[in-house]
């Protein structure tokens, strides 16, 4: 009975476990919208979920962080660190051309503001990440986290 027991187990745990995972990397569906991907791949970055973070790219850029993380743990680790020090997550609005949108990001740190560009593409009525520019520094006025008694009155 010990032995049935413990073979259930590993299958309940194993199925629990890949089942989501396999369902999130090979959604071919994408989002109804760019915000809405957008949404996901930074709820995905910060709870380190990498099924669900590949879910939210397109094909190629799929495989390519797939050759360049093999290891999940790893890849995990990486997305939760991408995130860690982002106090703030602002899309601005997405210009849509046909079956393409370009969306900014601007993340807010404690030390300043980049903005990030990206690419995402429409296949039927769903939507994919297809590129990710480098982020690049915004110039802020006033730094995250100072006190408000410490701003300049306009």
């Amino acid at each position: 009975m010990k032995k049935g027991f413990r073979v259930a187990l590993i299958v309940a745990i194993t199925i629990g476990v890949l089942g989501p995972a396999a369902w999130y990397a090979s959604r071919q569906n994408g989002y109804p919208s760019p915000q809405d991907c957008l949404d996901a791949y930074a709820e995905a970055r910060k709870a380190g979920n990498v099924p669900m973070f590949l879910g939210c790219l397109a094909p190629p850029l799929r495989q390519r962080m797939n050759t360049q993380f093999p290891d999940a743990d790893a890849f995990a680790e990486s997305l939760r660190g991408s995130m860690k020090d982002v106090k703030s997550w602002v899309q601005l609005d997405a210009v849509v051309d046909g079956a393409t949108a370009t969306v900014d990001v601007d993340e807010v740190l404690a030390s300043g503001t980049r903005r990030i560009r990206f690419h995402l593409e429409r296949t039927g009525q769903n939507w994919l990440i297809s590129k990710i520019e480098a982020p690049k520094d915004v110039p802020g006025t006033i730094p995250f986290g100072t006190d408000v008694t410490k701003v300049p009155a306009d």
